[in-house]
C-alpha cells in the first residue's frame, strides 16, 4: 500500500510525539570547594560515569578571570591558573607515585599526599595527589608561574572530599 509525503511525516510527528527520554540525572561531586571568590566555576568536565544512579564527574577543572589557554603545551594545550581536579573512588592498588623526581610525600589535612613540581612545554606546574584519602583518590593540577592559589592551599584550606557514600556527594561543587 502506497502512502502519501503528508501521511508518513503525520504518522512521523505522531510516532515523536510520544517518545520520552529517561529522568534527567543529576551530575554529582565527590568533592566541594568553599570559600573561593565569586568568579571561580566549573569550566570544563572532562569525564563523568554512572554510580549509583548518578553521574559522577570525575575530572573537571575551575577557572576565574585571570585564567588562560595555552594551545601549544601538551598534547591538547592546557589551561593555567585553573585547576584540574580528579576525584573518584579510591582504585584498590591506587599510587602517588612518590618516587618521581621533584616529589616530597607530606601530610595536608590528615592525609597523606604527595606533592609534585615540574615543567611541562616552559610552563611551572604544580600537583597534589593522595591515592587513599577516605576511599577517594584526587589529583589536582595547577599550572603556570603565578597562579592565583596553589594546589597546596587550594585543598588543605578549600577543598573537603565527601567520601564514597552518594547520599554526601553534591550537585554544587563551588560555593
Amino acid at each position: 500500500m502506497l502512502h502519501s509525503k503528508e501521511d508518513l511525516a503525520g504518522k512521523a510527528l505522531k510516532i515523536a510525539s510520544h517518545v520520552r527520554y529517561g529522568v534527567p540525572t543529576p551530575l554529582v561531586f565527590l568533592a566541594r570547594l568553599s570559600g573561593l571568590p565569586s568568579q571561580w566555576q566549573v569550566h570544563n568536565i572532562s569525564y563523568y560515569g554512572p554510580d549509583s544512579g548518578l553521574l559522577r564527574a570525575d575530572q573537571y577543572m575551575l577557572t576565574t578571570g585571570s585564567s588562560r589557554f595555552h594551545p601549544r603545551v601538551g598534547d591538547t594545550g592546557v589551561w593555567t591558573d585553573a585547576p584540574y581536579i580528579m576525584v573518584h573512588p579510591a582504585p584498590r592498588r591506587g599510587t602517588c607515585t612518590p618516587q618521581d623526581r621533584g616529589s616530597t610525600r607530606t601530610i595536608i589535612s590528615g592525609y597523606r599526599v604527595v606533592l609534585k613540581r615540574y615543567h611541562l612545554g616552559g610552563l611551572p606546574v604544580q600537583e597534589l595527589c593522595g591515592a587513599h584519602a577516605d576511599g577517594l583518590w584526587f589529583d589536582i593540577q595547577v599550572f603556570g608561574a603565578h597562579p592565583s592559589i596553589n594546589v597546596v592551599s587550594l585543598f588543605r584550606d578549600h577543598m573537603r572530599l565527601l567520601g564514597t557514600n552518594p547520599a554526601n556527594w553534591t550537585t554544587q561543587p563551588v560555593g
